[in-house]
């Protein structure tokens, strides 16, 4: 039994070195001169288109994709309230940031107003307004024209608020678009049209009529992501400062107060680039 043992370890050992030995010449061979298997092709997989609205975080507009490229990231501008030329790089361009849904969250007005820039606040038709809301410069200050609310409402709201403007629905169907116009040619007030729909027809109307008035570019918080609206925001100063003006409107939301606190200074700042207030690019 004992010799028996002996013999079938030597047994084992003996084929584990013939299979090491077998392993060690066939890698030779290969090195020598041998072919490698050939490599497997994986298939090219095409990369899923990432949906965005472009319209505005709150109405009814269709998703549209989005592509990082700035120039499908905003609306056409008309012809007529830009600058004919765009800005020389040692030019100061400027760009006016409107924040919607101002006056229903008493948190979120205090920190948008400490936020050192004349940001140009627009406030619901309906809804009481606190202080915080309040602009010292009326070009700073506008009313929501809500679609769904009478123009006798929206210009009593427009008189109460002392405000300077109106901006018009950035997404859904426009409405009251001369009845609109023609009451703020007897007010004073300018106009900023949202673009609904891709549509510029309140900036026409108030054009026709002799109403100072410019359109939005770019709604840099169509999702509420922090990072995006820093990613739209960026875009905003880029066209800025291509084009000498921009308009962007944001939502009155966390995610586009962290955004605006912690990037707007140095955005601005390496494009060379001035926050207005949007009436004073009403034209």
């Amino acid at each position: 039994m004992k010799h028996f043992g002996n013999w079938f370890w030597s047994a084992v050992l003996g084929v584990a070195l013939i299979a090491i030995a077998a392993g060690f010449f066939s890698g030779r061979s290969l090195q020598a001169g041998g072919r490698m298997p050939a490599a497997i092709t994986v298939g090219e997989v095409a990369p899923v288109p990432i949906e965005r609205s472009l319209f505005g975080a709150r109405g009814d507009a269709s998703l549209t994709p989005f592509d990082p490229p700035v120039e499908d990231a905003v609306v056409g501008r008309p012809e007529g309230w830009a600058p004919p030329a765009p800005a020389s790089q040692s030019s100061i361009a400027r760009l006016a940031i409107v924040i919607c849904g101002m006056g229903v969250d008493k948190t979120l007005d205090g920190r948008f107003s400490a936020i050192p820039y004349p940001l140009s606040f627009a406030v619901p038709v309906t809804g009481d307004v606190p202080s915080d809301v309040q602009r010292t410069d009326a070009k700073a200050l506008l009313v929501e024209a809500d679609s769904r609310v009478s123009v006798d409402r929206i210009s009593a709201r427009f008189a109460r608020l002392h405000a300077g403007g109106v901006i018009t629905p950035l997404a859904g169907h426009p409405r009251h678009v001369e009845a609109l116009a023609s009451r703020l040619v007897r007010s004073g007030a300018f106009l900023i049209d949202g673009m609904a729909d891709g549509s510029s027809q309140f900036y026409e109307a108030a054009r026709e009529d002799r109403v100072p008035a410019a359109t939005r570019d770019i709604v840099i918080d169509a999702y509420q992501e922090q990072g995006y609206v820093t990613y739209m925001l960026r875009q905003a100063v880029r066209l800025a400062r291509r084009t000498g003006v921009a308009i962007a409107v944001g939502h009155a939301y966390p995610q586009t107060y962290e955004a605006l606190r912690q990037n707007l200074q140095q955005l601005t700042q390496d494009a060379n680039v001035e926050v207005v207030p949007v009436g004073e690019l009403a034209r």
